[in-house]
């Protein structure tokens, strides 16, 4: 099946700011509306709109960890979508939901709270201390969720010594003291707090740094961003086949960062056997969540493997896209084609373009680079 393309976000877009959010609800001339924003995106157009009449949509809009890999195998069972067309679907109405901006509101949230301490519903008040925590569904209050964490804690409730931890370690509503957020995420042992022990050791926010204590922690939780740094660090000690297993596992929960990497190791053949089909597949995926440098490899793919002038093309239209994507690689890359009239037509003016938004993107980087270690002082 052909690489579907992302380029179908802007389009919904285009079509909402025109005819307002409420046309989504009129499938078919929401439809109709789409095709003809979009020609070109016939089979995009049609599996937007399937995620707006299936009501995936709205649910998600209501869902503050959103699981790609939980609604991809819905919609492949439920929708009969292929595995591709599910990450696909999911990606991009998830990217139209940050664009779009969607918030509600728990307009009785004093009523609850009240109610589940009578009650005395730990559970449901660990519901509201997390909409505290998170801003969801309500304005954002750290103080409140801390208090309300605390008293949980207190009564053993131990399932929130992550955020207490997280709390105290960022300053979030508690002044910021490292040592009480190692207390909070030694006391209790979960995905969460496996995660965070071991980037404090990774990152030096211990004692000391000590990349074995953090590998350690990070083999024993199971979320997407500790596969990704166990593969960072087992690469870093050259354990090729042990780092791609880290990274496969959180490419199949379609972390972005692990299909770059997975799909890195399956192209190159490092630590594992080369699988150049995997690879794409995994690239794409990378491509579908906006990930810069799996599309930066995809547009490389199809520039060195294609045969005709329309494949060409395609490629150059993927490093247009890893630019917006702040991929810069893909900008020096553009800079030389246009330098040098490769794969287009030589224009030294665009050739500047790119090369002057690459050290914009350095730049960019260096500013985030410095505020992380300003902040981890």
């Amino acid at each position: 099946m052909a690489i579907l393309d992302i380029d179908i976000v802007k389009a919904v877009m285009n079509v909402m700011d025109e005819y307002g959010d409420g046309i989504r609800y009129d499938y078919d001339r929401f439809e109709e509306a789409l095709n003809d924003e979009a020609p070109q995106l016939m089979g995009e157009c049609y599996l937007v709109v399937l995620g707006m009449k299936s009501g995936i949509f709205d649910v998600m809009i209501f869902d503050e960890n959103i699981s790609i890999k939980g609604y991809k195998e819905f919609m492949t069972k439920h929708l009969s979508l292929s595995e591709q067309e599910a990450v696909f679907l999911v990606a991009v109405l998830q990217r139209l939901l940050g664009q779009m901006g969607y918030y509600f509101t728990v307009s009785n949230m004093d009523e609850l709270v009240e109610q589940s301490f009578k009650q005395g519903d730990l559970e449901h008040l660990a519901m509201v201390a997390k909409c505290y925590y998170d801003g969801f569904g309500i304005e954002q209050d750290y103080e409140k969720a801390f208090q309300i964490y605390s008293y949980l804690y207190g009564l053993g409730y131990q399932d929130c010594a992550y955020y207490l931890g997280d709390m105290y370690e960022h300053g979030y509503g508690v002044e910021v003291d490292k040592d009480k957020a190692i207390m909070f995420y030694e006391s209790h042992e979960d995905d969460q707090t496996c995660l965070k022990l071991g980037m404090m050791h990774l990152f030096g926010l211990t004692d000391k740094k000590d990349l074995d204590i953090a590998l350690e922690y990070f083999q024993k939780s199971h979320v997407a961003e500790a596969y990704f740094y166990s593969g960072c660090i087992l690469e870093y000690h050259r354990r090729y086949s042990s780092a791609f297993q880290a990274f496969y596992q959180g490419a199949r929960m379609y972390d972005r960062h692990c299909l770059y990497k997975a799909a890195t190791y399956l192209k190159t053949g490092l630590g594992v056997e080369k699988d150049k089909r995997l690879a794409q597949q995994y690239f794409e995926y990378g491509y579908y969540l906006y990930d810069g440098d799996c599309t930066y490899e995809l547009a490389l793919l199809q520039l060195e493997h294609g045969i005709y002038e329309k494949e060409k093309q395609i490629g150059i239209h993927y490093l247009k896209q890893a630019v917006d994507m702040h991929s810069q690689i893909a900008c020096i890359t553009l800079a030389q084609f246009y330098y040098f009239g490769q794969f287009v037509k030589s224009d030294k003016q665009k050739g500047d373009y790119y090369l002057k938004k690459a050290y914009e993107i350095e730049s960019e980087n260096q500013r985030i680079l410095k505020e992380y270690a300003h902040e981890d002082l």
